[in-house]
């Protein structure tokens, strides 16, 4: 169970850095993302919470968050997810907007919600994403994890730059995302996350449609000799709790 939260939490943090590098951008930044595994039947406790949370950074001018739910994996996992340019900004403490005696009140509540907790912080590689349509909502991610063996990180990326992203461009992909575990997690587990707007999208042919089972294959032979563990989940992102 623990695995798949930490993989649900990284198509949240694809989903921020939505664009390929500029001129102007270093390759990578970096995401933190806090992973919540609520009680069963607090769920709508825990929103509520949240909510209250969200509310008191926007009003103190507080960066923001963006607030997941994975609703075909671990269902009852919710993600807050933070975007930094420098690892150092990974560092600076978390601001709540509440007074010390709100703040400490809203952590004792919202304790006896959770079942677990986990932070972790993903290097996003924004040379190697797509950028999604302009002015398109990425009401559901989809999740792709792969768990490499260990040695294999830079020929991974490469792979990805040279045979998989220009194939899905080819295709006419829009949205798409690669992150890797830096911190909190394994250093070897890589994600790449695709936008999706509605149900309806899911029905449509994938973007290597065009390709026959032997292309197909050849585009992750490579890959797959290196992956320890392949996975797929979906995630919803809330709106009412992201700003």
């Amino acid at each position: 169970m623990r695995r798949k939260l930490i993989m649900a939490a990284a198509a949240a943090i694809t989903l921020v850095c939505s664009g390929p590098a500029t001129a102007q951008d270093d390759d990578h930044g970096y995401i933190t993302v806090r992973t919540t595994q609520v009680k069963t039947g607090h769920a709508a406790q825990y929103r509520e919470m949240l909510g209250k949370l969200t509310a008191s950074r926007k009003a103190a001018g507080h960066s923001g968050v963006n607030v997941f739910q994975s609703i075909r994996g671990p269902v009852s996992t919710y993600y807050m997810v933070l975007s930094h340019d420098t690892m150092a900004e990974t560092g600076v403490p978390f601001e709540s907007g509440m007074s010390d005696s709100d703040w400490a009140q809203w952590l004792s509540r919202m304790g006896a919600l959770i079942e677990s907790s986990q932070l972790v912080t993903l290097e996003a590689h924004r040379d190697l994403g797509i950028a999604p349509p302009e002015g398109s909502t990425a009401n559901m991610v989809i999740l792709r994890t792969r768990t490499l063996m260990p040695g294999n990180n830079n020929e991974y990326h490469d792979l990805i730059e040279e045979r998989l992203r220009p194939a899905l461009i080819a295709g006419g992909i829009k949205g798409w995302n690669v992150s890797k575990v830096v911190m909190g997690d394994n250093p070897n587990m890589w994600f790449s996350a695709t936008r999706v707007e509605s149900w309806e999208q899911l029905d449509q042919p994938g973007a290597l449609a065009d390709m026959n089972d032997r292309q197909r294959e050849s585009m992750f032979e490579d890959m797959n000799e290196m992956t320890v563990s392949n996975n797929v989940e979906l995630l919803r992102w809330i709106p009412e709790l992201s700003y």
